[in-house]
């Protein structure tokens, strides 16, 4: 399964990087299952390059990531969190699970 995140570029904390201006972000994900123990987790730190152009143009816009996690059927919850490392806010959100079984695909 694929989670998308969309960030606001306009709440990220953008700093100096090689002269270019950069956001730094951490995503984690973790799935738990029916008895509340943690059955699959994936946390990344994630660097954005940012056009300082583009940003003062569209300061709505948004940054996009996915990220790829193995889901079972039974999985309960998936646990999700996102912080600004620059900025150290951060956040979290808890979603109830329906995963089904894989279908099988013929040859």
């Amino acid at each position: 399964y694929s989670i998308r995140y969309s960030f606001p570029v306009n709440e990220l904390v953008q700093q100096t990087v090689n002269g270019k201006p950069k956001a730094i972000i951490g995503v984690a994900a973790v799935v738990l299952n029916g008895d509340g123990r943690a059955v699959d987790r994936k946390a990344e730190r994630v660097t954005f390059a940012l056009n300082g152009d583009a940003v003062r143009l569209h300061p709505d816009a948004h940054v996009v990531f996915d990220q790829r996690l193995n889901l079972r059927k039974g999985d309960q919850y998936l646990q999700l969190a996102v912080w600004d490392m620059t900025s150290g806010r951060f956040g979290t959100l808890q979603v109830p699970l329906q995963v089904s079984k894989p279908s099988k695909a013929g040859p």
